[in-house]
């Protein structure tokens, strides 16, 4: 689905009438599906009229300027002083983003009526505006992305025959034409790659060309293509983003472009493999056997950087630095999968899916009359989202061009890949199980070998090597008699048949991180993709021993409950069963967690409720009293009010096709729990930063006070106010549960404790301003101090839950994986209106250290340490050699954000943000944070 677009509209209150038009527009954009804010939606923001201009101006993907004689006058800052703050705010916000950004591409200035545009300011007058009388519909196309014309694409040169003049005519020796001929085959070679992969996945041949010369697959490559002033672009994107195609699309473009251009710079193709022995090497044995007319530039394209794994594709990285350092006038394009040795570098650039009438486009061209645009209401999002991947659409293409069977009209990855292997191996005839058990074993050494080729004689087969090849999922050089797979996703699943078949115990893939990494994808087919009985034993192994990583399996490989009413689930009874046991499994994995939110009771799990009406699976934790048996089924009315203590909540869901599905439902159940948890800020802990927090955010409530109160405060006086008040359980702050009764029994242990007074947790405000800002009444120097003071408690605080908490999920943490660290960082002070803002970084230290906060105050220097930041690799090795047993887990991250510390609670929401993050990483929580405290 097209993404929601979001505008502002930025304008000045001439009178009712012309308000009344602004709120009208606005209303009309809403009901047209366009997410519009103007400031009489919101009549009194929490953060303040200029903050919230500041996150509308930056979170709307346009801003629109309603401009009139007064919003003219205050945008261009003529209006006298002390009138239209509002409207001379946001014009020097405006002109402050066209100064930066030395283009527009998000201010369209409108006016009402012709009239108005002599208003129209200055700066904007070079863009195009919209006259709301006639151009309502222009400016609604623009804001949705459908232009009225679109530009046809770009034809073919069209030649003519040579004329011949007198005795003159063109010689066969001419370099360029003989260059040209040699160009010529170089793509049609680049075409026969293109080619065997798509018939590898079975798509017929005639398909396959007429894919190729209409170019079905239109993708955006300006952005991935490397320029001049970005010589090494590394496009990145995850299986199935059809990285391979856009390479050979970029270099049939190269090759053309030299036809037509001799200074255009010469293309050479490699794969990651190739390139292992030295790029520079590989770039003089072409030009030693090419022998370009143009030497000098050179554009070189190397595919698959994740296929040779971690430590090369690091080094891949710094020789192709080196070389578009060193060679003049050179560029080179990388290919990847994201890695953790390369998510964050600069050169770095997403390679975006196929929108959803782009795939629906291509699966028409496959599979034609037998794929109606109406199939994909009855897809699951997954799916949805799965043929965006261009693989995924091609196989979904010819899923339906070989269908047969109408009854359903929904699909699922494992229905592809099931299909896409079933398809292949066939054309070995008899010989299907001789053919499986040696791809496995294929499969297996190329799994744990980086995706590389593997000598022949390793595999033991030689004799059968044509069977192998007869499948079409295989790749052979005879000269070096190496074999490998034709895609990645074929290896895996193999890798995952193996592992059904015994050949490879977690035991065995837990041995080093490094292989836990590369089995990541195999171990999400075999969950999604074998019986219950199979999965059971070897995940549940998995979960009890990296509960972190059998969450992102989950996660990867089961598919969320989708609408199908086709697929039933096994009996209730069994259904009951088969939740209880994987829930007792993870109460075993995940350590002290369980205490908070797993349905124990007694120490054991609860007793479970089942219902099955047709696809439909409803269940129930049981909190009675009565002697019942460990799983009944649920009687209609069951949920009456006379039953609600017994069975207090319920979940009905349709738990689909596969067989492993008790594994989703039990750990979505416990994400849901934890993520309540975390929303809450109700992680038990009574100790520390986060208790001292607690105790002067319920002060505050108590007696009123305001989030920014920096005065100490008596115990007297709470005292006082709880007498008067009486007591309450729960308080809820911003929609968060705050336990009022237990702050009072804190406060008389303080008393006891010879305590008169809570003072404030953290340093605070040391001037007296002018200003209405929430930084503005601290200096530079406190501004540092606080910043300190609260960042070194978040630290000890973060350490302090997760050891007390999540010691089972640690190692797959990021932040906890990291810890103990250095914490850098550079506090950029406020200046002219725009607030402060924090860059930082972590920097490991031996397990036996403490951490500890580097912060000090940006200088003219900052710009340029950051970008060899950006560039250095040595933090992101040092924290692999630091911590060998997270390896493939923790990531080196630069982080630069806005210093929001001035709250009532700073620490407890840096915590929760942090944990949060590490959380998801993981599959462990849903959704957002939410709204923070105020």
């Amino acid at each position: 689905m097209e993404q929601v677009k979001k505008v502002f509209i930025s304008y000045s209150h001439d009178s009712d009438e012309h308000k009344n038009k602004v709120l009208l527009l606005s209303n009309q954009l809403r009901e047209e599906g366009i997410d519009s804010v103007i400031d009489q939606y919101d009549e009194n923001p929490a953060q303040g009229w200029a903050q919230w201009m500041i996150e509308m101006i930056k979170e709307s993907d346009y801003i629109i300027a309603v401009c009139s004689d007064n919003y003219c006058t205050r945008f261009e800052g003529n209006e006298q002083e002390g009138r239209g703050k509002g409207g001379k705010w946001e014009g020097k916000y405006i002109l402050q983003f066209l100064y930066e950004a030395e283009k527009n591409e998000r201010i369209l200035p409108v006016v009402f009526c012709e009239e108005d545009i002599k208003y129209i300011p200055l700066a904007l007058r070079p863009y195009t505006y919209y006259n709301l009388q006639n151009a309502y519909e222009k400016l609604y196309r623009f804001v949705t992305g459908q232009p009225r014309v679109i530009k046809p694409p770009l034809g073919k040169i069209k030649s003519f025959p040579l004329e011949k003049y007198g005795d003159a005519i063109v010689s066969l020796e001419d370099p360029k034409e003989i260059e040209n001929k040699e160009v010529d085959k170089l793509i049609r070679k680049s075409n026969a790659r293109v080619l065997v992969r798509m018939q590898a996945i079975g798509i017929p041949r005639e398909i396959a060309i007429s894919l190729l010369e209409n170019s079905i697959i239109k993708r955006e490559l300006i952005e991935i293509s490397p320029t001049k002033e970005c010589p090494l672009i590394v496009a990145s994107g995850e299986m199935g983003i059809g990285k391979s195609y856009i390479t050979e699309e970029i270099y049939r473009q190269a090759l053309i472009a030299v036809k037509q251009d001799i200074s255009a710079p010469f293309p050479i193709y490699l794969n990651a493999n190739e390139a292992r022995s030295g790029i520079e090497s590989k770039i003089n044995d072409f030009l030693s056997v090419f022998n370009p007319i143009n030497r000098k530039k050179i554009f070189v394209i190397i595919d698959g950087a994740d296929e040779v794994g971690t430590s090369y594709a690091k080094e891949l990285l710094n020789e192709a630095r080196y070389i578009v350092n060193s060679w003049e006038d050179s560029k080179i394009l990388i290919t990847s999968r994201p890695q953790i040795s390369i998510n964050n570098i600069p050169e770095i650039r997403s390679i975006e899916p196929l929108s959803e009438d782009e795939a629906i486009k291509l699966i028409i061209f496959i599979a034609g009359e037998k794929f109606q645009p109406s199939n994909i209401y009855n897809w699951s999002e997954e799916i949805k989202d799965a043929v965006k991947r261009p693989l995924f659409t091609l196989l979904a293409g010819v899923y339906y061009r070989n269908r047969t069977d109408f009854s359903s009209s929904s699909i699922s990855k494992i229905e592809l890949l099931n299909f896409l292997i079933t398809q292949s191996i066939e054309k070995t005839g008899k010989r299907i199980n001789e053919a499986r058990f040696m791809l496995q074993k294929l499969a297996i050494l190329t799994i744990e070998r980086d995706n590389s080729f593997i000598p022949v004689n390793e595999i033991g087969f030689t004799k059968d090597l044509e069977l192998l090849i007869d499948t079409g999922f295989v790749v052979y050089i005879d000269t070096k008699s190496i074999i490998s797979f034709s895609l990645p996703i074929i290896s895996q699943w193999f890798a995952a048949e193996a592992i059904a078949n015994g050949q490879r115990s977690v035991s065995d893939l837990l041995i080093n991180s490094s292989r836990i990494e590369n089995w990541k994808y195999p171990l999400a087919i075999f969950l999604a993709n074998f019986s219950s009985e199979t999965v059971s034993g070897v995940f549940g192994e998995l979960v009890l021993k990296h509960p972190g990583f059998a969450s992102i399996i989950i996660n990867e490989g089961l598919s969320t409950w989708g609408l199908s009413n086709e697929v039933f689930p096994p009996p209730a009874l069994e259904c009951g069963n088969q939740i209880r046991s994987r829930m007792e499994v993870w109460i075993q994995a995940i350590g002290p967690l369980k205490y908070l939110i797993a349905p124990l009771k007694d120490g054991k799990v609860k007793k479970l409720g089942v219902r099955t009406e047709g696809a439909h699976l409803t269940t129930s934790w049981y909190e009675g009293e009565r002697d019942i048996t460990d799983v009944v089924i649920l009687q209609e009315g069951i949920f009456s009010e006379g039953n609600i203590y017994e069975w207090p909540s319920m979940r009905s869901a349709r738990p689909g096709f596969q067989s492993a599905w008790a594994w989703r439902w039990t750990l979505e159940e416990l994400q849901s729990k934890l993520s309540k948890l975390l929303k809450e800020y109700s992680l038990p802990i009574d100790t520390g930063p986060l208790m001292d927090e607690y105790i002067w955010r319920s002060a505050l409530t108590v007696l009123n006070k305001g989030s920014l109160h920096s005065s100490p405060i008596e115990i007297s006086e709470i005292k006082h106010r709880k007498s008067k008040v009486g007591t309450v359980d729960n308080y809820y702050i911003n929609g968060k549960k705050h336990n009022l009764n237990y702050f009072y029994d804190c406060i008389y242990n303080l008393e006891r404790l010879g305590q008169k007074v809570i003072v404030p947790p953290w340093p605070g405000p040391d001037i007296i301003s002018r200003e209405n800002w929430v930084w503005s009444d601290f200096s530079g120097g406190q501004l540092l101090s606080r910043t300190i003071a609260i960042y070194s408690a978040a630290l000890y605080a973060y350490a302090q839950l997760v050891e007390k908490w999540f010691p089972n999920f640690k190692l797959v943490m990021d932040m906890g994986s990291t810890l103990p660290a250095i914490f850098h960082g550079e506090l950029t002070l406020p200046f002219e209106g725009n607030g402060p803002t924090l860059f930082w970084y972590l920097e490991a230290l031996p397990l036996e250290v403490k951490s500890r906060v580097d912060i000090q105050i940006a200088d003219e220097s900052t710009h340029s340490r950051r970008e060899e930041l950006w560039n250095d690799v040595s933090n992101f090795e040092k924290l692999q050699y630091m911590r060998p047993n997270s390896r493939g887990f923790n990531r080196y991250t630069l982080t630069e954000e806005v210093l929001d510390i001035f709250g009532h609670s700073p620490v407890t929401e840096i915590v929760y943000s942090w944990i949060w993050r590490d959380l998801k990483h993981i599959s462990l929580v849903k959704g957002s944070l939410g709204r923070r405290f105020f």
